[in-house]
């Protein structure tokens, strides 16, 4: 099966006033062995997905994902990378989704590869950014009364103490870092979010000092 279009992941924060968008356009993903015919219960091939996008219209994104359909367990594993990007390019969905805004950057590259064994996702992810910074777009809100100026200098704290790694690259005061993914299916879980909170989870902690 072959697949060419537009694909948009939503994610809608409890306070957030619309859902954070990802889209990946220009996409083209190729489907193979897609079958959970009983006939076959021997076969051990797997079914294939193997896809490239544009991620917001801008990056390339590439992904391949390897999973037995016919396996007793979840198992799987998936790959994939991200090319060079303006990190603002992003906020479509941080500001919605993770209430964080990209007030300047830029994305490197990331790239990652998991393996899914007994609904467990392990793997590595790799991400390189240089010149990061977000703010806090709800701090730019009018807030008045009592509860206002509480909710303003809780948010403040938070932004403070939220110390972003401006640069993750080589060759800068400190080395790189990468993350490690460890995350466990829910069964509350899309295969689309198992695939995005594992990548999301080991990410949010690169990004502090």
């Amino acid at each position: 099966l072959t697949l060419a279009g537009e694909a948009r992941y939503r994610e809608h924060a409890v306070s957030a006033p619309a859902p954070g968008v990802i889209a990946f356009r220009s996409l083209r993903a190729t489907l193979i062995n897609f079958s959970n015919d009983p006939a076959r219960m021997q076969d051990s091939t797997p079914f294939r997905l193997t896809a490239d996008a544009r991620l917001m219209g801008v990056a390339p994104f590439h992904f391949e994902l390897e999973m037995p359909l016919l396996a007793d367990q979840f198992t799987m594993r998936y790959r994939g990378r991200l090319g060079a990007m303006d990190a603002a390019a992003l906020n479509p969905f941080a500001s919605d989704g993770a209430g964080v805004k990209f007030t300047r950057g830029r994305i490197e590259g990331i790239s990652f590869d998991a393996t899914v064994a007994s609904g467990r996702a392990r793997g590595r992810i790799t991400p390189r950014w240089t010149n990061l910074g977000i703010e806090l777009p709800g701090l730019d809100r009018k807030n008045t009364g009592i509860f206002g100026g509480l909710k303003r200098a809780v948010g403040k704290f938070v932004a403070n103490a939220f110390m972003v790694r401006d640069d993750n690259v080589a060759g800068k005061k400190e080395p790189p870092r990468d993350g490690t993914i460890d995350h466990r299916w829910t069964p509350r879980e899309t295969l689309p979010q198992f695939l995005w909170n594992s990548i999301r989870d080991p990410l949010v902690p690169l990004l502090k000092k």
